[in-house]
Parts: structure tokens; sequence; C-alpha cells
């Protein structure tokens, strides 16, 4: 009879759970080959002959159990299975209920690529998420397990070993050195990490006595200094943000020579593609800033999402990326207002739009059958529509009722797992919001809507259908969408929410007196498309100066994908275009000449075309003139 394990779909049984590794590592640099050492305590929730751990190409040596009360039982048979990656240990008699610990000794080679223990140039680096910490240690590598872990490493000397905790004892016998690291707080596997090379550090410096200091090779050390003060303006954001102080003791950041991903947030020791930490600000473009500040950040708030608060399985990877994707736009935005980097999020947003209206699109959230598929639907739908899906709920339920919703996540869970619902309920719990069904619909389901929007007096006709770009093509899908309108009358500009559950409805404005414009998409937080009628379109269009750049590039973006799919006329696109003559935004602008361009380029010819370069000229000329080729002082 095949043995459960024979599945590549297996999964590790929660009767035996980890507690502690207590783990001794030997690396020998030149040979790229290591041995293992470790005790393991384990809880059993029941009498077993078996016992299952993660492995790969692990050769195991001597293995036993020792029970709570001190008597040895060894294993009868000890067994490899590729299918699942796992080695199936089976004693000779049954081990008790209760505490108990694992002996094991083994030995392996580095990997040849960039997951498990690698050598990255002159680095040996690890790589574990989502499921290579079996290619370094025997251990229960799923995300559900989490155990402290105390690590020893011998490593040649003259160079630095980075690991999760801060070193508390060192000895050398001038060959090797012996280093002793703090023991972490309660993780998963996928989440330790070690490093040994030349590197050098920034000086430590700490921010609300977190000790930071970031690391690369001795030739690119000068180029540290940014990502190090990206680190310093985060953190204390970031508790505040959470109101829970920083777990993991310290944070160290280095730049790895050759590195699979951007980043990884191993608690403590966040590992980077060199190219997403080090720069020089006096050569490195805005664009290069911004995205090492962005990185950074993620890196760091998953040290509260995902770290202190993990997930039970990789079903809900989208989530711990698309919250820490929507939370490194919002602390970089704390730190440096100036950089606008919501009209970032919002370029990454269009691209998810574009692609989520195409009948091949699949929904953010998918089923994860094995640790392998844990990273193959990663694209722009998980990250960035699930970053704005994130903030599509909380520009609906407002900053204060979002945030105090994570914080009591964050409590009920510390030190443990959770899954998407449970966040969900935290929200609504917060907010007195429908938020389970809300996230769950959006996430589930593939595609947004199209949402039509007529203003008759202070009343407001809205529908919906699923938008896609290809003419023609229907569907009958609905969402639950969580609408904010920003519209103006004698008393102001007043907000509305509505949450739009069928296919149409109408809503009252709040105030009294004439509408004098309305934006059916405040803030552009919204993750769908608005159609106005004529003449709410033209109330806006004449208006647009009042609207946010971000509204102001929705409206346009819009507008030219109802063109593109043959909901409205090429010509109604260029009136509103029209009305952007005294626009001075450059993100306004990126959206306006980028659409122009391809008319330009593609739907006029002869002498449509300069017909329609005059009109440019027309509507943008003054708006040159004033800013001219030269660069004026200041």
């Amino acid at each position: 009879m095949a043995h459960v394990t024979e599945d590549k779909n297996f999964r590790l049984p929660l009767s035996i759970r980890p507690r502690r590794y207590n783990a001794t590592l030997t690396l020998d640099l030149e040979a790229r080959a290591f041995t293992g050492l470790q005790t393991l305590e384990l809880e059993l929730d029941k009498p077993t002959d078996e016992i299952i751990l993660h492995a790969i190409a692990l050769r195991l040596g001597e293995v036993l159990f020792r029970t709570a009360d001190g008597r040895i039982i060894l294993p009868s048979d000890t067994r490899e299975v590729a299918q699942s990656e796992t080695v199936v240990l089976r004693f000779a008699e049954e081990l008790p209920q209760g505490t108990g610990s694992l002996d094991v000794a083994w030995t392996g080679r580095f990997t040849e690529g960039l997951r498990g223990l690698y050598m990255a140039g002159k680095v040996a680096a690890t790589q574990f998420e989502a499921a290579d910490a079996r290619r370094l240690f025997p251990c229960f590598d799923e995300p559900a397990f989490k155990a402290r872990w105390a690590l020893t490493v011998h490593v040649p000397a003259g160079h630095t070993a980075l690991s999760n905790g801060k070193v508390e004892r060192e000895e050398s016998d001038g060959h090797t050195r012996k280093l002793t690291f703090h023991e972490t707080e309660v993780l998963s596997s996928y989440l330790i990490a070690l490093v040994v090379g030349p590197l050098v550090g920034t000086p430590e410096e700490q921010v609300e006595g977190i000790p930071v200091r970031t690391w690369a090779l001795p030739e690119k050390a000068h180029l540290t200094r940014f990502g190090q003060e990206a680190a310093l303006a985060a953190l204390p954001r970031l508790q505040a943000y959470f109101a829970l102080p920083y777990a993991f003791g310290k944070v160290d950041q280095v730049g790895i020579p050759d590195f699979e991903a951007g980043a990884m947030e191993n608690a403590g020791l966040i590992t980077y593609r060199e190219i997403a930490l080090l720069l020089d600000p006096a050569t490195a473009p805005l664009s290069v800033q911004k995205r090492v500040a962005e990185v950074v950040t993620h890196e760091l708030a998953h040290q509260w999402f995902g770290n202190w608060v993990t997930m039970v399985w990789w079903d809900d990877l989208w989530l711990n990326e698309a919250f820490a994707t929507w939370m490194a736009y919002k602390i970089v935005d704390q730190w440096k207002p100036d950089w606008r980097v919501w009209l970032d999020f919002d370029a990454g947003k269009a691209a998810a739009l574009h692609l989520d209206a195409l009948r091949s699109t699949h929904p953010i959230r998918g089923e994860v059958r094995n640790a392998h598929e844990a990273g193959e639907s990663f694209d722009l739908i998980t990250y960035e529509k699930g970053g704005a899906v994130l903030r599509m709920i909380e520009g609906f339920l407002g900053e204060d009722a979002f945030r105090e919703g994570m914080r009591q996540y964050m409590r009920k869970h510390a030190r443990s797992n959770a899954v998407a619902d449970d966040l969900w309920r935290a929200l609504a719990n917060a907010s007195s919001q429908p938020v389970l069904e809300l996230a769950n619909a959006w996430i589930g389901q593939n595609g947004y809507p199209l949402v039509g929007v007529k203003v008759e007096g202070r009343k407001v006709t809205l529908t919906q259908a699923r938008y896609y770009s290809e003419p023609g093509v229907k569907s009958a899908e609905r969402w639950p969408v969580p609408m904010v309108l920003r519209f103006a009358d004698a008393g102001g500009v007043r907000e509305q929410r509505v949450l739009l559950r069928e296919s149409s409805a109408e809503v009252t404005l709040e105030g009294a007196g004439e509408v004098k414009w309305l934006c059916a998409n405040a803030g552009s937080t919204g993750f769908y498309r608005v159609q106005y009628d004529a003449q709410g379109l033209e109330r806006l269009s004449a208006n647009v100066e009042a609207l946010e750049p971000s509204e102001r590039i929705s409206l346009l973006a819009d507008q030219w994908a109802l063109a593109r799919s043959g909901q409205a006329t090429l010509a109604a696109f260029l009136d509103l275009a029209g009305r952007y003559g005294h626009e001075e935004d450059d993100a306004v602008l990126d959206e306006l000449v980028g659409r122009l361009a391809y008319v330009e380029g593609r739907l006029v010819e002869g002498e449509d075309q300069e017909h329609f370069r005059r009109w440019v000229e027309k509507l943008l000329g003054a708006g040159l003139e004033k800013l001219g080729w030269n660069a004026a002082p200041g």
C-alpha cells in the first residue's frame, strides 16, 4: 500500500508540532558542503510510531528520539520520499503522547541555483521561501509550524556571519569562527536565514531601541547609506501603525550579489538583490530612490504582517504580498510626501486594470495545492490588484477604522497563524461594515465592474456590468462595489459612501441645492472604471481643475478605456482631453500625452494627422512656452 507521503500534495499532520530547533551547522565554503546537528523539541498530540520531516538531498546520520522521562527510542527505518520531499522516520516502538525531543545529524551540499543555501559570488546565502529550508535543515517546512530557532554556526575565519538573531557568543581557533546566535521568536521555517561572506556594514544605529545595520561587499559599501536611512525612517512609523513594538531584536539588511527575488523578509535579517538596496543618491534618479524605499519598507512591513502573524498556508500568500505592497506606499508617503508615491501606486493599478479586463485574467486568490505552486500565480493581479483592493476597502471603511481592524488582527493572532477571513472579520468588527462579503467577492472573482453614473438633481442612478476591453463581450457578474462619491454643491465639496450590491441602485445625495459636479471614484481608490452620462461628463470636464491629480488621471484613463472597448467615441475622449490645456501636473500630463501619442501614431493619417498635430499644439503650446526647453534656476 502506498504511503500518504507519496502524493506530491502531501501536507504534514498537525498531530506533531515543533516547539524549538537547537541546530549547529558547519559550513565549508570552498567545498560547498555542510554538516548539521540538531535537537528538535516536539509536542505529540497522540502516540505514534512515525515522524515525518521535510528534507531534500540531505544525508541523515544518527537519529534518536528522547521521551520526556529520558528514555531513548531509535528508528527502525528511515525512508526518503522524493514526491513530497520528505523523510519518514519509523520507530521500533510507539513514541508516547506529550513532549519529547528528536536528535538528528546530517550532511548536505550547497544548492546549484538560488535556493536553499547557495554561493552568491563570494557570499554564502540562504533563500527559503516558499519551501527550501528543507534543503539545509530536516524540518517541518510549512508556514503553520512555527517554532523557536537557536542557531550556532562554524564558518571560515575572516568572514562576517549574520542570522535572524544577534551574535550572543563568539569563539575562534584561528581557522574557523564559532558563532552562537540569539534564539528567535517563534518563526516559520521559510523566515530563517543565514548569510556568510566578506561583508562590511554601516555603523550600528538605533531607532526606538532597534539596532539597524546595512551590509554589502566592501567595494559597494559606499552605496548602503540610503537603504539604511529608509529603514530608520520606516521602523518607527510601522511600530506606530500597528501599535506593536518590533519583535525581532535587530534589523540587518544585506545586498546579495546573486538573488532570485527583489528581496526577502527573513525575520531580523532581510536579504536583497543589490539593485533593490544599494544606490548613490547623488547619481540615482528619483525613480530608483523610490523603488529602494518601497522595497525596504515592504520587507519591514512583513516583519509584522507575515512574520509576527503568518499565513496558515500558501493560498494566502497573495494577501501577505498585497498587504506589504500597499503598506509600503502608505509609509513611504508619510516619510516623503513630496514624492507623491500614490501616483506611482496608481500606475501599477492601471497595469492591473488593463490585464484584468482580458478574458484570460484570473482571480487574486487561487488554490495552492503544494508549495511549488505558491509562486506560480504571482503577477500584476496578485500584487497590484491585491494591493489596490486593500486600498479600496480602506478608502471605504476610512483610515481610522481600517487601522483599528489591523491592530485587532495583530493582537489576536500574535506569534501565530491566520487566514484571510480572520483579517476581514477584524476589519468588519472595527468598522461595522460587511467586509467579509466585500473582500471575498473581490478576491475570488475575475475582472471588475464598469459603474454607470447618471445625476438628476440630487438623485444618482448607479449601474454595474463587468468591463471587458474587447468590444462586444458581455457577462452577468456583479460585485459589492464600495464607492466613495465626491461632489460639489453650494455647501462646498463633500463625500458620501455607497455600497453598490445590485446591478442598479438609486442614491440620494446628502445636503441641498444644485450638484455642480460628481466624481464617482474619489481619490481614485476604487478598483473599477466609471462611465458618466453626457451631462455628468460635461460637468466634470468643465470643473476638471477641482479634481485631485489621481482623479484627473482616472477620468482620462476611464474615458480612453471606454473608447478602446467601443462603449464611447474617440471624439468624446478628445473633447475631455481638450479640457486639460491648463494642466501642470507631470503625472496627469504623462497620462494625457501617452493617449494623444497613440491617437497620432495609430489612429490618424495624412491630412487628419496634420489637423490633429495643430490641435495638440493649441492644447499644450502655452504650457510648453511657459516651461521652456531650458532648465530655469530652482
